[in-house]
């Protein structure tokens, strides 16, 4: 989907020591997959929105996002205090649950020369605190740009 999108890879995309890109990939058990692509270049905010690319959807795939309700600076507070910077790979926790249908996330940062990447199957099947901050991200992301699930 990336390549569709016309996005260079994260990992080896250069970045100043000030800026930061993040990309939060959602995927709804059959459904493929959608991106928020956001970034903080030069003390600007943009974003883009990728929709799941299927025979549903047609063309464009990829659309701008506006400023977000709370505003930019809001909600990069609120996605940081929710843990987007920090929340480990879930491979980390025990007795997950595993389901056919879910929805599942892959988290990519890149902040200045230092990329990590995440993801958390099915969060809201999981008993882990993790997975219920992974499902605050997305929450924060889908109402702050009010783009429907």
């Amino acid at each position: 989907m990336a390549k569709r999108a016309n996005l260079p890879p994260l990992k080896s995309k250069n970045l100043s020591e000030d800026d930061i890109e993040f990309r939060v990939w959602a995927s709804f058990g059959k459904k493929p997959l959608e991106c928020f692509v956001i970034s903080h270049i030069d003390g600007l905010w943009g974003g883009v929105f990728l929709e799941a690319i299927n025979r549903i959807n047609k063309p464009p795939y990829r659309s701008e996002l506006r400023s977000p309700k709370p505003g930019w600076e809001q909600l990069w507070s609120k996605l940081v205090d929710a843990g987007l910077l920090t929340l480990p790979d879930s491979s980390q926790w025990e007795n997950g649950v595993r389901i056919k249908d879910g929805t599942s996330y892959v988290v990519e940062v890149k902040q200045g020369s230092v990329y990590r990447t995440y993801s958390y199957s099915d969060p809201s099947y999981q008993k882990w605190k993790e997975a219920k901050r992974m499902l605050r991200i997305a929450d924060l992301l889908y109402k702050g740009f009010g783009i429907k699930r």
